[in-house]
This record gives C-alpha cells, sequence and structure tokens, in this order.
C-alpha cells in the first residue's frame, strides 16, 4: 500500500484563481514531487 502525504503551503489570492490556473499550480506541485 503507498503511503499518502497532504503538503500544506500558504498562497496568496489563491480565492482569485481561475480553474485553470489552479490547476496549473497543481501541475507545478505534482511535477516538483516526481
Amino acid at each position: 500500500m503507498l503511503k499518502r502525504y497532504v503538503i500544506e503551503r500558504d498562497m496568496p489570492g489563491v480565492g482569485r484563481l481561475t480553474t485553470t490556473e489552479l490547476g496549473d499550480g497543481s501541475k507545478t506541485s505534482n511535477a516538483a514531487l516526481a
């Protein structure tokens, strides 16, 4: 079984981002973990 981790960070202005911008941020974070 693979372990799962949640890594949190503050993103100023995240409430004003579009869904596309949020997706791009997720892709960047996932690439950093890979």
